[in-house]
């Protein structure tokens, strides 16, 4: 199953450095996980706090529970705070955050389970279409929930970047 997943991350235009990184992985032959991370941009630290992300979701996954949801949490809250005590205990890169995307999927059972914070999001493909499931943590997010722009106004605002929940903030 997992043998079929490709990816690939890109430092983008105004970068001079890539702060992202991701994973998929099978395990116990039911479960399909997949983690985008990526690194806050503006801020020295970002591909730091991505590394730091990353390793404490495949942590969790070695002892991923019956209770995915709590696995999920506990992850989350766990590398949010190694980010904070890093930037503590090295006295630099003190605002170094990245954004997280964490699903777990039942393939066998047919349920998703995922975890969010910031902007990366997660789409649900059905009937050749896209469905947006997760929320951006944004300024310009906020507004797209609120009813005051539309998806494709969110994708051209000039404060599109701007997010308001990150691992670290």
């Amino acid at each position: 199953m997992a043998e079929y997943f490709y990816g690939i991350t890109d430092k983008g235009k105004r970068r001079d450095k890539n702060e992202d990184t991701f994973f998929a992985r099978e395990i116990n032959k039911r479960l399909v996980v997949a983690c985008v991370i990526d690194g806050v941009g503006g801020y020295k630290g970002g591909d730091i706090a991505a590394g730091i992300a990353r390793s404490v979701v495949m942590k969790k996954l070695e002892t991923l529970a019956e209770d995915v949801i709590e696995t999920l949490r506990e992850a989350v809250i766990a590398a949010n705070s190694k980010i904070n005590e890093e930037k503590k205990a090295a006295n630099k890169n003190d605002q170094m955050a990245c954004v997280l995307t964490w699903v777990v999927a039942d393939i066998k059972n047919n349920k998703c389970w995922y975890a969010h914070v910031g902007d990366t999001r997660i789409y649900l493909l059905r009937d050749r279409s896209l469905v947006k499931i997760s929320k951006d943590h944004s300024v310009v997010g906020f507004l797209e929930e609120s009813g005051r722009l539309s998806e494709e106004e969110a994708m051209r605002h000039p404060r599109r970047n701007e997010i308001t929940k990150a691992l670290g903030f």
